[in-house]
């Protein structure tokens, strides 16, 4: 009798522990950051293409790449437990605006939109009508938009390419990455996506979304 109780209760706890898993997937995503490390989180929903990027837990940038009503944007980020916005990017002219806080524009240079953090360039790639050969040289990249024909070369120093899974990079781009030993990485709604900079390396953390 007494190994039967010890079972049952046995059960009730892991229950209990899985509940508390998929509400903590569900709703929040919080990552800590030793000194020195970047974290550049991709937020992804419908209607929403937007980066985070945490170098410390009191400061934060979020880079605006799309999205069709603020208020959905702020709950989202709710989700991350933001204590403070530091600086609010918009690659568009409108002025948006959250915790008093308002965005100015970030404007992509070449099609490339280029930020460095521990001497590692992180690099947003945005449209190109221009079908001529390019090369690419950052470290990391994510593809946000572009043209299905765009004809691109990497240099050796990158390591990753991000896609979108709702528009996913030509699959003759892709056998070009792949032969040049170039991970692809797929972001999806369903997941979680954070690239995490480090003095000495990187790291990529990728977290189901249990609902």
């Amino acid at each position: 009798m007494r190994k039967i109780i010890i079972i049952v209760l046995i059960l009730i706890i892991l229950s209990l522990f899985k509940y508390e898993t998929k509400e903590v997937f569900k709703e929040s995503y919080d990552i800590i950051y030793k000194k020195g490390e970047v974290g550049i989180t991709f937020i992804l929903e419908s209607d929403i293409n937007a980066l985070l990027i945490n170098n410390n837990d009191d400061e934060n940038d979020l880079i605006i790449l799309d999205y069709s009503n603020i208020n959905k944007l702020i709950n989202e980020l709710k989700k991350f437990k933001i204590p403070k916005i530091k600086n609010l990017y918009n690659i568009t002219p409108v002025i948006i605006k959250i915790d008093g806080i308002e965005s100015s524009q970030i404007k992509p240079k070449n099609n490339i939109i280029e930020l460095e953090y521990n001497s590692k360039k992180f690099c947003i790639y945005i449209n190109d009508n221009n079908f001529e050969k390019k090369l690419i040289s950052c470290d990391f990249i994510y593809m946000y938009k572009f043209n299905k024909n765009i004809n691109l070369e990497f240099d050796n120093n990158t390591s990753i390419v991000f896609q979108n899974n709702n528009n996913q990079i030509p699959i003759k781009l892709q056998e070009n990455l792949y032969q040049n030993w170039i991970d692809i990485y797929t972001i999806n709604s369903y997941e979680y996506t954070t690239l995490k900079i480090l003095k000495d390396g990187f790291d990529t953390i990728i977290i189901p979304i249990i609902k």
